[in-house]
């Protein structure tokens, strides 16, 4: 396995423990992802419209040659983690 793969597979989790600490509850880490369920969006949804989202930025650069607020490479890895939540909230809900 590549080692840079690694660095950032760890990047990812040290950005989504951070973020988690600014959006999380103590009580559900995914609260601020759940806040789409009294609108009957389930939460996975949810986190992969948000993926979308990076998405959209990302091809915004593409287009544009530069983004304004948030680097590309921001938005990738906020990408990778909202891809993992997505996945973790659709396996939780699937259980």
């Amino acid at each position: 396995m590549s080692e840079d793969f690694l660095k950032v597979v760890t990047e990812v989790v040290t950005l989504h423990t951070k973020k988690q600490a600014d959006y999380g509850q103590d009580s559900d880490p995914w609260a601020n992802i759940r806040c789409s369920e009294p609108y009957g969006i389930p939460a996975w949804v949810h986190a992969s419209t948000l993926v979308d989202h990076k998405s959209r930025r990302i091809q915004s650069f593409v287009t544009k040659g530069k983004l304004t607020n948030e680097s590309v490479r921001d938005s990738l890895l906020d990408r990778a983690v909202y891809s993992l939540a997505a996945l973790v909230l659709y396996d939780e809900e699937e259980s």
